[in-house]
């Protein structure tokens, strides 16, 4: 078996190698030339001494590094080097494995044979690796607890490194280093000057001469070295390469495939730095300018010139979506323009991970794709969708898209099947500390993204806000550096194209989310679970709006009340219908007081609208009215009534004396539909300001609305009083309130319920908008005795309790008869007990003192002394 020797050079005493060295001590094809690692000084006399070794690795500082590899080079030029950077910087190399087999690969590899052109030298390969944190268990007796050492080893990052993608890259290099080592032999012929001086006419005359003789170059050593790296690309074997699919996407052009390798060789091999410098005369100029890459590529390509060369590259679209040449400027860069690929792409290029390709300011746009919520679409409304893109672009064919605005779709399903239509996407939306350069640069960076991992930008413009008009302006100048045209999600398309005309931007009317498909959405969720009864399905898909992409959340939830439940990955329709309510809620009301449901009891028998006491006229309505509300889309949509109707939600009006049950029957109904209930704040709905009870309102039917609750407007004639004659301006703008609540509940599409103690107050508009109008009675005597009953659960008795008497006797509310049900519980309490009949007395006697019933003290008084006499 080949083994390699290797030399650990550990420059400084707090570097952690102890890690890396037992990596390669444990290789068997690895001998290290030390026992352990050496400092910079006898790492160099080692490698003087020690013709055997052929690998070298440098663990160091970042700022030390350049020096300590000068040094070893100096030495012996073939030998390979690793240099480690021991904190954050930018990486041409990076590990992932934190036991270090990926580096026991690099250096298996780095031994092999050498070809070509590159066997007199060897090479640099850096790594960066970021120092651990402090020790971050949370329990320190479980650190002291621990017997083994704690490793001190270097946080490795990023992927792995492929060696398919090593051999494609010294090859790339093999062909830079050929040709410019051509271009070089041109240039140094002449003794009579040197780079970076001043020459004699007559040198200078040779040297033009030289450089228009690079059209009949001779040496065809880089198109051969050109032509095995082309090979090794198509090979089936190395299609996965990074090089490969550069190759693919600059559409096997020859030019952008060697402008690229120029650009990216002094990132891949520290030694070009300083050839480059050479060539330009100025050793700082460590990357290649426009005019040095033609004349390479010239001196490597018989019978063509620089001039050629920068005629090609002024017009070559893939140079400019690499953001090697400008995109926004004029076509042709000033030579002297220095031709550098983005860190980002490099770091893609040795390690293949996509998500290298986005940097630091780019990834403040980059959104998450909902990828789970794109498995809830339906081959069918996918099919939908992309007949309607499909659509919009026939008789484009000939003309530029720059790029297709969705509209029609509900905007959080338009992002999920933005993402679906061409699988995969790259998702962005607007970065709000983004200034307009940076915020160009990340654009570029992320078009650059896209076209290297073929994908398709999706921009969610979010709203109208400055944000996004950024980033809309952004787009407007950047359409060119885009190889497919990006999807544009914009909440108001006519507003963005208005801003910004655009005649090659395409509008697709996608269709308008359909019941069925709202349906099919929630059944896909809830199918992987055994969810699958049609009832439920419906009453989800009606009752709760919840975007498509928050989906997923809904199921979390559901999953985790089930777990909670004793039943894991076993939700039950509760469950289900929490999860969704919760995510359709999630924002909470802002001028609402919101009041969840009960949990429902599967095994409890009776309904929430069992608890209303109300003759059988009104209890046949409240049940009308949740019918109402459960069947409404089936109704409207899908038989086509809504044409018959002005507005398709549901406004009641609840009317009564006070304490005849009409909340009690607001908060049943919403519990019978499992849904919030949001009760308005009539205190911070109403304000003396003009215009601002208006946009209140607005508010209050937008939060209701996006979370699938009811709304309770309890005492509502303060909201809805009957307009008057216009005497002054307060008339006026009262008026315009009324007017304008009119107008929103009519536009409203879900329950609306209205109370009041004075319905003759209500203005009569509102009568054509009212679908139910239930009168709440005061309570019959049988009435009352049933609240009596319901208000002392029979767990909480310490005797039988002769309710029927008081029931006869008093008449009283149902909310009254509560108020003395609670009295009597807190006099139980106080004395340690359950309750008792004398605590009932006592609780009515306190509450018909409060009310001023002196007259009905008497007949309580009858009572107890009945009841005294009976337990005589």
């Amino acid at each position: 078996m080949d083994v390699t020797q290797v030399l650990i050079i550990k420059d400084g005493a707090d570097d952690p190698v102890d890690g890396i060295v037992r990596s390669l001590a444990d290789d068997p094809a690895i001998v290290l030339a030390t026992p352990a690692p050496v400092d910079v000084d006898a790492g160099i006399a080692t490698v003087r001494l020690d013709a055997s070794i052929e690998v070298v690795l440098i663990i160091s500082r970042e700022a030390r590094i350049p020096g300590i590899v000068s040094a070893i080079r100096a030495v012996r030029a073939n030998i390979h080097l690793i240099a480690l950077a021991l904190e954050t910087g930018t990486a041409n190399l990076s590990l992932r494995d934190p036991n270090f087999a990926e580096l026991n690969s690099v250096i298996h590899t780095l031994a092999r044979p050498a070809r070509g052109l590159l066997r007199e030298k060897g090479k640099v390969l850096r790594f960066t690796a970021r120092l651990p944190a402090n020790d971050t268990r949370a329990d320190p007796a479980e650190a002291t607890a621990d017997p083994a050492p704690r490793r001190n080893l270097p946080v490795v990052t990023i992927v792995q490194l492929d060696p398919k993608s090593v051999d494609a890259i010294d090859l790339a290099l093999e062909w830079v280093e050929a040709a410019t080592r051509v271009l070089v032999t041109m240039w140094s012929d002449h003794k009579d000057g040197a780079v970076g001086f001043a020459l004699s006419w007559g040198a200078l005359e040779r040297w033009l001469g030289d450089i228009v003789g690079l059209i009949e170059s001779a040496d065809d050593r880089p198109e051969r070295s050109f032509r095995r790296l082309t090979d090794l690309l198509d090979q089936d074997d190395y299609t996965h390469v990074p090089l490969a699919t550069l190759y693919r996407r600059v559409e096997r052009d020859p030019l952008a495939l060697k402008i690229a390798l120029i650009a990216a060789a002094a990132d891949l091999d520290i030694r070009f730095h300083r050839l480059f410098g050479a060539l330009h005369d100025d050793f700082a100029r460590r990357y290649p300018s426009v005019g040095l890459a033609c004349a390479i590529i010239a001196a490597g390509d018989k019978g063509v010139s620089p001039a050629k060369v920068r005629g090609r590259l002024a017009t070559n679209a893939h140079l400019r979506r690499l953001g090697l040449t400008s995109a926004t400027g004029p076509l042709v860069d000033s030579a002297e323009a220095p031709l550098k690929l983005a860190a980002t792409v490099v770091d893609w290029l040795l390690t293949g991970d996509a998500d290298a390709l986005i940097g630091a300011d780019a990834r403040q746009l980059r959104r998450a794709l909902p990828i789970e919520a794109g498995q809830l679409l339906s081959a069918e409304r996918l099919r939908r969708v992309r007949a309607a893109v499909r659509h919009a672009l026939i008789g484009r064919d000939g003309d530029r898209v720059s790029a297709i605005m969705l509209d029609g779709s509900a905007p959080d399903w338009m992002r999920v099947e933005a993402a679906e239509i061409n699988d995969p996407a790259l998702m962005i939306g607007p970065a709000e500390h983004l200034a307009p350069e940076p915020l160009a640069a990340a654009l570029a960076d992320i078009a650059a993204a896209a076209y290297l991992s073929e994908r398709r930008v999706v921009a969610d413009l979010d709203g109208d806000g400055p944000a996004g008009d950024a980033l809309w302006q952004a787009l407007t100048a950047s359409w060119a550096l885009f190889d497919q045209p990006p999807f544009i999600i914009a909440d108001n398309p006519a507003r963005r194209l208005a801003a910004a005309p655009q005649p090659h931007i395409v509008v697709a009317d996608l269709p308008a989310p359909a019941r069925k498909e709202r349906r099919d959405m929630v059944a896909a969720a809830l199918a992987e679970l055994g969810g699958g009864d049609a009832a439920l399905i419906d009453r989800i898909a009606d009752g709760f709006p919840v975007p498509i992409d928050a989906v997923p959340q809904a199921v979390a939830i559901a999953l985790a009340q089930a777990a909670a439940n004793g039943r894991p990955n076993q939700p039950d329709a509760a469950d289900w219908l929490s999860g969704f309510r919760r995510i359709a809620g999630a924002r909470l009301p802002t001028l609402a007081r919101r009041i969840e449901p009960p949990a429902l009891d599967p095994d409890q028998e009776t309904a929430p609208l069992d608890a209303v006491v109300l003759p059988a006229a009104q209890r046949d309505q409240l049940a009308e009215l949740v019918s109402h509300v459960r069947h409404s889309r089936t109704v409207l949509e899908d038989w086509g009534y809504a044409a018959l109707t002005d507005g398709q939600g549901i406004a009641a009006l609840f009317s009564g004396d006070s304490g005849t049950g009409k909340t009690t029957a607001a908060y049943a109904i919403a519990a019978e539909l499992g849904a919030d209930l949001y009760a308005i704040d009539l205190a911070q709905v109403v304000s003396k300001y003009i215009g601002e009870t208006e946009k209140n309102l607005d508010l209050v039917f937008d939060d209701a609305q996006r979370a699938g609750a009811v709304l309770l407007f309890d005492e509502a004639d303060a909201l809805f009083g009957k307009r008057s004659a216009v005497s002054d301006a307060r008339d006026r703008y009262a008026n315009i309130e009324v007017a304008h609540l009119l107008q929103r509940i009519q536009r409203f599409t879900g329950l609306a319920l209205l109370t009041t103690n004075h319905a003759d107050n209500l203005d009569p508009a509102f009568t054509r908008r009212l679908r139910f109008c239930v009168q709440f009675p005061r309570p019959t005597a049988a009435d009352r005795l049933t609240i009596w009953e319901q208000s002392f659960p029979a767990p909480l008795r310490a005797e039988p309790l002769d309710l029927r008497a008081i029931a006869f006797a008093f008449d009283l509310t149902g909310g009254t008869i509560r108020q003395m049900a609670v009295h009597a519980a807190m006099l139980a309490a106080e004395q340690g007990g359950l309750i008792r009949f004398d605590h009932v007395l006592s609780g009515v006697r306190s509450q018909l003192v409060r009310l001023g019933h002196y007259t009905d003290i008497a007949k309580l008084d009858a009572i107890v002394a009945g009841t005294r006499a009976k337990a005589a």
